[in-house]
């Protein structure tokens, strides 16, 4: 189900934030893991593992990342598109 929004009305919630979203969230500004990471103030090799899946996303790193989020102003909405787009490709039998 995807949400119609009128041109500048926010989500009135916080959506979640999931590792396999990391890749889309960066793509979104054109950014590569390190250019990402140091928005994020976190090593590359801890965004490379929270994205990989060897290190678990946990509430800190959850906090870290939407503090960076903000930072790179992702719309909500961006999010849900990338939300979207993810459970597309699952249905699609891709990873």
């Amino acid at each position: 189900m995807l949400i119609e929004l009128k041109e500048g009305e926010r989500l009135p919630y916080k959506p979640e934030i999931t590792a396999d979203m990391l890749p889309y969230l960066r793509a979104v500004r054109s950014l590569n893991q390190s250019q990402f990471a140091d928005k994020l103030g976190v090593p590359q090799s801890t965004l490379s593992q929270l994205e990989s899946g060897d290190k678990r996303l946990s509430e800190h790193y959850e906090k870290v990342i939407r503090k960076g989020i903000a930072k790179l102003r992702i719309s909500s909405e961006e999010i849900e598109y990338i939300k979207r787009m993810i459970e597309i490709k699952k249905q699609r039998g891709y990873k």
